[in-house]
C-alpha cells in the first residue's frame, strides 16, 4: 500500500508518499499529474490512499518543518528509493553531502562512483523523487554559480542561504 498527505510548508503546497518500506515521493513543485506519472512507473501495482497519520508521513511533516524552520540538520526517516542504479548511487552520495556544504556535480560524480559523468548526475537530480530529503539544493555547478533546481533558482537560493552555505 502506498499512502499520501498534503502539506502546507513555508515554500508552498506539496505532496508525501510513503510505501511501507519509507518515504518515496515529495511532490513539492510538482504538478499533480506528474505524481500520478512516477507512481504508475514506479508502483504499478499499488494503490494509493490518503492517510496522514501513515506510517512516515506524519514524521516526515514533523521533520520538514523542522527543517524548514531552522531547527532539523539531518532528516531521519527511512527512504523508498525508486529509480535506475545509477539515480540511486548519484542519490545515495547525495545523501552524504552535509548540511551547510555544497559539491559540485563533478564532485557527485565521483562520490557516486561514475567520475566521468557529471551531466548524467545533473539528470539524475532532475528525477529526484524527494528534493529536500534527498538534498539536489546543495549540488552547484563548478563555476560556484546556483545552477538549475527544478523548483527554481530563488528556492534553491532560499534553501541554501537556510542552511548558511550560500551568499552570492
Amino acid at each position: 500500500m502506498l499512502a499520501y498527505t498534503v502539506v502546507h510548508i513555508p515554500l508552498g503546497q506539496g505532496t508525501l508518499i510513503s510505501s511501507n518500506m519509507g518515504l518515496c515521493y515529495f511532490g513539492l513543485y510538482q504538478h499533480p499529474a506528474n505524481n500520478r506519472c512516477w507512481l504508475k512507473d514506479h508502483f504499478p501495482e499499488e494503490s494509493l490512499t490518503m492517510a496522514p497519520d501513515f506510517l512516515y508521513l506524519k514524521e516526515a511533516v514533523k521533520q520538514l518543518n523542522d527543517y524548514l524552520a531552522g531547527r532539523l540538520r539531518i532528516f531521519s526517516l527511512p527512504l523508498d528509493l525508486r529509480g535506475t542504479t545509477f539515480q540511486i548511487a548519484v542519490w545515495q552520495a547525495l545523501l552524504t553531502v552535509p548540511y551547510g556544504k555544497t559539491v559540485t556535480y563533478g564532485d557527485l560524480a565521483v562520490a557516486a562512483g561514475h567520475p566521468r559523468a557529471a551531466r548524467a548526475v545533473g539528470s539524475a537530480m532532475r528525477a529526484n523523487p524527494l528534493p529536500l530529503f534527498v538534498p539536489c539544493h546543495r549540488v552547484l555547478p563548478a563555476d560556484g554559480t546556483l545552477g538549475g533546481y527544478g523548483g527554481g533558482r530563488e528556492l534553491k537560493r532560499r534553501l541554501l542561504e537556510l542552511e548558511g552555505s550560500f551568499t552570492e
